[in-house]
């Protein structure tokens, strides 16, 4: 449709006139004004799609492999083949993102980010769980100790903790410090949920709602790259310390393993504070411009 150049009315379309001014003069239609992109979500994309999150997803696919021949805590065999569940489904997750940063489009797929985030809320779920456990456990202990101890027996699939307690200690003395550990790993498990995945799940949702609004809405993300160095370094130390006093031979797919975790909690880090470090727009209000 085109417009008066005099006072801004359509034109009729079979005379090409102004019916309200009268102006015989619009030849020239006026042009639609549409709304400039502020330039956001091509830097994010950049950000997200740089080396260090092409080495996260090597890095997490060399998890999956290693978690074939070590069984871990979220893992289930078949045919004598350990399947890390969450861990294949970051892996997944880690490439469809990469995938969709290096797309050479404007927009940004948010599929992998959507996935992504439910993988976060499906490991809170099951930290809750493990915390209610553990309150579940310590309540017991202290508020029935003489049943839990009647209930504690040696055999030979317990653990080596029960074996190395009980000669030393009473019945009622082991419930005791069962009650204690359980309250300490509930305590864990309240800080982890809250305070580290809680943040991660706020900083992925922050990141898909930037994508979407094509402006900077991010959080959390310097918070997140804080913990992952902590975790990173307790990691170390921690596979450092169980490797080297073992008594038992070093388990050389464990300690592969394990630094393959740390590296991605240290890239982890690294791409969080570069994500959060995108470029953002002179004016994120919305601009007007021309287009031919």
């Amino acid at each position: 449709m085109e417009f008066c150049t005099n006072c801004g009315q359509p034109l009729d379309p079979v005379t090409r006139t102004c019916p309200v001014c009268g102006g015989t003069n619009a030849d020239v239609p006026v042009q639609y004004q549409a709304p400039a992109r502020s330039g956001f979500t091509p830097a994010l994309k950049k950000r997200i799609g740089s080396g260090i999150m092409l080495a996260l997803c090597i890095l997490a696919t060399i998890s999956v492999v290693l978690s074939f021949f070590s069984k871990s805590t979220f893992s289930v065999s078949y045919f004598n083949v350990n399947f890390d569940i969450l861990g294949i489904l970051t892996a997944i997750a880690f490439w469809i993102v990469y995938a969709a940063a290096r797309s050479p489009e404007y927009e940004m797929s948010i599929g992998g980010l959507k996935f992504t985030s439910v993988i976060i809320t499906i490991i809170k779920v099951i930290f809750w769980i493990g915390f209610g456990v553990f309150v579940v456990i310590a309540i017991l202990c202290f508020a029935a100790p003489s049943a839990v101890s009647s209930a504690i027996t040696v055999t030979p699939d317990s653990p080596d903790v029960l074996d190395e307690l009980i000669p030393y200690f009473s019945n009622s003395a082991v419930v005791t410090l069962i009650g204690v550990a359980c309250i300490f790993g509930a305590i864990l498990f309240l800080i982890a949920n809250i305070f580290f995945y809680g943040n991660i799940s706020k900083s992925v949702k922050s990141i898909i709602a930037s994508v979407e609004a094509d402006q900077h809405r991010m959080v959390k993300l310097g918070t997140v790259s804080v913990w992952l160095i902590v975790l990173g370094i307790l990691s170390v130390l921690v596979s450092f310390g169980s490797h080297i006093y073992a008594e038992k031979e070093i388990d050389i797919l464990a300690v592969a393993a394990d630094l393959v975790s740390a590296a991605m909690l240290f890239l982890g880090a690294a791409l969080a504070k570069k994500v959060k470090d995108t470029p953002v727009p002179s004016s994120q209000a919305p601009q007007y411009t021309n287009y031919q």
